[in-house]
């Protein structure tokens, strides 16, 4: 929590998408929509589809597992804005890549 001059408390995150020593770096990201070419307005995309996309990608069974954890809880929480948008990788490091950060 961040306080400002007036007192009001505000709630702040560090960017996944910047580079943490130089703020101004991006870092390239695709979405699972824009990997896979999918309309992200289309509901009909499944966590089926997108578990096999990270297990294909990663190649790595911790990150399939953990994208797996993170679509039960969206499930257990109700999360309804969980799109092909909303989930997102480093393309060009398959060896630290994931489809995990989620916005």
């Amino acid at each position: 929590m961040i306080t400002d001059r007036e007192g009001y408390k505000h709630f702040a995150i560090q960017r996944f998408d910047r580079n943490i020593e130089n703020p101004n770096e991006r870092i390239h990201l695709h979405s699972f929509a824009g990997l896979m070419g999918l309309d992200f307005n289309d509901p009909n995309h499944d966590y089926d589809y997108l578990l096999r996309t990270t297990r294909a990608i990663t190649k790595n069974a911790a990150q399939v597992e953990q994208q797996f954890r993170r679509m039960v809880f969206n499930l257990l929480a109700s999360v309804r804005d969980d799109h092909a948008k909303g989930f997102s990788g480093h393309p060009y490091n398959t060896a630290n890549s994931s489809m995990l950060a989620m916005l």
